[in-house]
């Protein structure tokens, strides 16, 4: 990059990272995220603040198409979560993985405290 070092550029990007309060999407940086919805996660905190789906992907400098299919996913998890069904039920249902599930049921339990499951009485 520019004949750069290693060390100059991983400097340059982590500096860009706190400046800007956004993951740049690094080669490393994606692989560390794995399966985690971090665009995702930036896409619903705008959606769980009333902003409307043009305004987010506005925002988000995503497709509006890109996101109203995180939306919709979003959504149906959320309303599955509603009606007492656990992640691990949702995957054929859905027709996502499990893994995107319980992303997005984290999101949901975030912004809706009142989703997440009570524990079970003992005895």
């Amino acid at each position: 990059m520019l004949g750069l070092s290693t060390t100059l550029v991983s400097q340059l990007l982590q500096q860009a990272r706190q400046q800007t309060g956004k993951a740049l999407l690094t080669k490393g940086y994606f692989y560390d995220q794995g399966l985690k919805p971090s665009h995702k996660a930036e896409i619903i905190a705008l959606y769980e603040q009333g902003y409307d789906e043009l305004a987010v992907a506005q925002r988000s400098n995503h497709t509006p198409d890109s996101v109203g299919h995180y939306l919709r996913d979003y959504e149906r998890v959320k309303v599955l979560l509603q009606r007492g069904w656990r992640p691990d039920e949702m995957p054929r249902v859905t027709n996502l993985r499990l893994s995107v599930i319980k992303a997005y049921a984290e999101l949901a339990y975030q912004y809706h405290p009142e989703l997440i499951p009570k524990p079970k009485a003992k005895g």
